[in-house]
């Protein structure tokens, strides 16, 4: 017999391993433990709250209280079970897509509903969901769908066109039907706007609707052990008021919406690896646009937002407040709307492809399902075009490679890299010369040409560069072509 500590520990281990129903390693390596004791299956990672509470439970129904390092003794025989199991848990975060072509989305209400949509259809699970969904402390409910269902009744808190209202439904939707699986690609929600256009408050409503937390918006992250820990917890990231993203923030956002890992080391250990999961949706809210890397500009949805009118503004929490008395019949319409536009997806047809080809698929479905809904893959390609212009634009050579093109337009435009220098620098500016994105010599104006071709032909601007004697640049519209 071991001491009442130890007798304590092995009796809560022994409920525990009786309640839970499997005990093994989620897909990313960590301890898992399901239970069926809330109707749907639930996983609770190893160092949640979750699980120690279930801990403090069972104690109580024994008659007794553990000390917190008593309930850590209990976690960490869990954990060496675990550890030396073969079984992998796939473990969903809000959304999971099953095999059958369903969505399942976990709601976080006390009774742990479960939505799921197929073939068009909308059902509320008390028990019976397929899917396994952790929990973790910051999740909070999503509203329990109800009524008919009005997706409808969001538009007039978005203060925008209205394309762009159609479009941020349509990513709304998309974002409501993509768990964490290796085939999902989220598409980054770029929204600018000045001061007083109500960007905050829109963004918490969406998050009311995607995937609610006691996290909220947030401010950018500073490193990427910060985003790491953002990735495990939430569906759905905000970051608030973001002034600028550098190029490496903007690699580690691309890799966030397409999936990812990020390798770090094992805590105290000198020479083992831990490789944690990049991958979720993400919102970042700017007053001018923060999204200036080429690369995350194709994976973004830009959408600008109107100053408000004085007459039509209203405090946050009077708007907050109209919104959640709306928010079950909203959020039931938003439902209908991505069981639909998902049972439409093969009979969908892509006119404007663009790099998140999925998106442009969804878009092509939603103009089906929704009548009057226009041009919507067009108009996203057209909000990607000229984002990516108002970037380049900034740069001083792309600026002036437009502008000497617009000169010669009837005419093609050959010269060698050190004549073409001369000329564009003769035209430029002194603030342009001082610009690091400015050619210090021939041979790095090909290299920065060689960079800027994609995005100069989507401006009608062709350039080859040549070699024979000597090294040849050509410049020339694409209507001379």
């Amino acid at each position: 017999m071991g001491s009442k500590s130890e007798q304590k520990i092995e009796a809560v281990l022994e409920l525990a391993i009786l309640e839970i129903e499997t005990i093994g390693n989620c897909q990313h390596g960590r301890p898992t433990f399901i239970t069926n004791r809330y109707g749907n299956p639930i996983a609770l990672r190893a160092g949640s709250k979750p699980l120690r509470k279930m801990f403090y439970q069972i104690a109580g129904s024994l008659g007794f209280r553990l000390s917190r390092r008593q309930i850590e003794s209990v976690e960490t025989a869990l954990c060496d079970i675990a550890f030396a199991s073969d079984v992998t848990l796939q473990v969903s975060l809000r959304v999971a897509n099953l095999s059958n072509g369903s969505v399942e989305i976990y709601l976080a209400d006390p009774e742990r509903h479960v939505v799921r949509l197929h073939e068009g259809e909308v059902t509320i699970l008390k028990e019976g969901a397929q899917a396994v969904f952790e929990e973790p402390a910051t999740m909070k409910p999503l509203p329990m769908p109800s009524g008919d269902g009005d997706y409808k009744l969001f538009l007039k808190y978005m203060n925008m066109s209205n394309r762009c209202k159609s479009l941020l439904i349509s990513w709304i939707t998309y974002t409501l039907s993509l768990g964490k699986i290796p085939s999902s690609n989220y598409v980054l929600l770029a929204i600018t706007g000045l001061m007083g256009s109500g960007k905050t408050s829109l963004i918490k409503m969406i998050l009311d609707v995607v995937d609610a937390s006691t996290i909220g918006t947030q401010l950018f992250p500073k490193s990427s052990k910060d985003l790491i820990t953002t990735s495990q917890n939430l569906h759905l990231a905000s970051f608030d008021n973001t002034r600028f993203i550098s190029k490496s923030d903007s690699d580690v956002l691309a890799i966030c919406c397409t999936g990812g890992f990020s390798s770090t080391r094992e805590l105290y250990t000198n020479s083992g690896v831990h490789t944690n999961h990049l991958h979720l949706g993400l919102i970042v809210n700017s007053i001018h646009q923060a999204v200036t890397e080429q690369d995350l500009i194709d994976r973004s949805l830009p959408i600008e937002m109107h100053p408000m009118e004085q007459s039509a503004r209203r405090s946050e929490k009077q708007l907050i407040a109209e919104f959640q008395a709306e928010l079950p019949e909203l959020y039931m319409g938003l439902l209908k709307l991505t069981a639909k536009i998902k049972a439409e997806l093969p009979n969908a047809t892509i006119t404007s492809p663009e790099r998140m080809i999925d998106f442009v698929h969804w878009l092509a479905a939603m103009e089906n399902v929704v009548e009057n809904s226009g041009d919507l893959q067009g108009y996203y390609s057209e909000l990607l075009s000229n984002s990516q212009l108002e970037t380049l634009l900034e740069n001083p050579l792309f600026s002036a490679v437009i502008d000497l093109c617009e000169k010669n337009k009837d005419k093609v435009y050959e010269s060698t890299p050190s004549k073409l220098l001369a000329q564009l620098t003769w035209d430029a500016s002194s603030t342009d010369l001082r610009s690091p994105d400015w050619p210090k010599s021939a041979s790095s104006l090909s290299k920065k040409l060689t960079s800027l071709i994609p995005a100069l032909l989507e401006q009608s601007v062709i350039v080859e560069l040549s070699r024979g004697k000597e090294r040849k640049i050509t410049l020339m519209h694409t209507e001379l072509y």
